[in-house]
C-alpha cells in the first residue's frame, strides 16, 4: 500500500487492472484501481489471521485426537502463516508490476508469474497434507 502511495503522483491516468496469461495487461481503469490488489491481499491476510484463532474448527486431513490436536492445531497454523506469507509476497509483486507498467517501465507481467504462484501456494498445501498425515 505504502509503494501505491509514494508513486500516486507519477501514475499516469490509466493503470493495469488486469493480466492475461501470457502477462500482457488486457484491461486498464483509472489510477485509483492500483489500491484494488493491495486492498484484496490485506482482507484475505486479515480474514486468515481471524481464522487462524479457531483452529479447532479447521477441516483436516486426519482423525483429530487428543494424542495429536496439539501437533495437528500447531501444523495447521504454520501452513495459515505460510500462506498469508505467500498471498502477500504474491500480491506484492503484482502491485509493484501495475505500476512499473504504468509507469512504462516494464511491459508486464513475468511469464511464468502465475504458475510460479500457483506452483509455490499449491506445494505448501501438498507439504501440509504429507505433514499432517505423518503426525497421526
Amino acid at each position: 500500500m505504502g509503494y501505491c502511495i509514494t508513486y500516486w503522483p507519477s501514475l499516469p491516468e490509466k493503470v493495469p487492472m488486469h493480466f492475461d496469461f501470457s502477462g500482457n495487461p488486457d484491461a486498464w481503469g483509472s489510477k485509483e484501481w492500483i489500491f484494488v490488489i493491495p486492498a484484496a491481499g490485506l482482507l484475505l491476510y486479515s480474514l486468515l489471521s481471524i481464522i487462524s484463532r479457531f483452529p479447532q474448527k479447521f477441516n483436516y486431513p486426519v482423525e483429530v485426537t487428543n494424542e495429536n490436536r496439539g501437533r495437528q492445531y500447531q501444523l495447521s497454523l504454520l501452513l495459515l502463516s505460510i500462506v498469508k506469507l505467500e498471498i502477500l509476497f504474491g500480491f506484492t509483486y503484482i502491485t509493484w508490476k501495475q505500476i512499473q507498467v504504468a509507469l512504462e517501465k516494464s511491459s508486464g507481467l513475468d511469464s511464468l508469474h502465475l504458475l510460479t504462484f500457483l506452483t509455490i501456494l499449491f506445494g505448501t498445501i501438498v507439504w501440509y497434507l504429507r505433514k499432517a498425515k505423518t503426525l497421526n
